[in-house]
């Protein structure tokens, strides 16, 4: 199973409010301002298993799971329907940036960073065991690990609808990041146009 803590893209949407001067959105900027440690989170996990990789998102969701598929030396499918989107940043960019709305929200969950939320793998039982317990923190599943090959190895394939599968790796990563930037410029533009 591959599971996370929390809601990715918060932090990025707080960060592009301050620096577009957006007034309101006080979940969002105290995201930035103010990340969760998920300390416990990661302790709660570990004690279910020696089996656990686990890494913050620190640097975009996208970053952890590709770290985390290169490390322990497998691939790592996502489906994207899975990821917990909170109501606030879908909200805000629904509002906000119009029908540029689903690539933005995309590009902050995955690439946006400063969560310092959780990814994690673990067994299915350890993620039956995990479920069965009050814990403070929730975790979501969002995917499992696959077959490992050396031509996959490090790969996450990201499965958006049904049938339609892009595999991100460090090389897409980087490229995503690059297009971040433009993404950004892209979104200002929209959002003066609203505003």
């Amino acid at each position: 199973m591959v599971v996370t803590t929390g809601h990715a893209g918060l932090s990025a949407a707080g960060l592009w409010c301050f620096q577009h001067h957006v007034p309101g959105n006080e979940l969002l900027k105290q995201a930035h301002l103010k990340p969760p440690a998920r300390i416990g989170a990661g302790l709660e996990i570990c004690a279910l298993s020696t089996r656990v990789a686990m890494m913050d998102s620190s640097d975009g969701l996208a970053d952890a799971l590709i770290q985390l598929a290169e490390t322990s030396g497998v691939e790592i499918e996502v489906d994207a329907r899975l990821i917990p989107i909170h109501s606030a940043l879908k909200a805000f960019v629904d509002n906000n940036l119009l029908e540029t709305s689903t690539p933005a929200l995309w590009v902050w969950v995955f690439y946006g960073g400063e969560d310092f939320e959780l990814g994690a793998t673990l067994s299915a039982e350890d993620w039956n065991t995990l479920k069965q317990r009050h814990l403070q923190t929730l975790w979501y599943p969002i995917g499992r690990v696959t077959a490992v090959s050396k031509a996959t190895k490090g790969n996450v394939s990201l499965i958006d609808t049904p049938g339609n599968v892009r595999v991100i790796n460090m090389e897409t990563h980087n490229t995503s990041v690059d297009q971040n930037h433009t993404a950004s410029g892209m979104l200002l533009d929209k959002a003066k146009r609203v505003n």
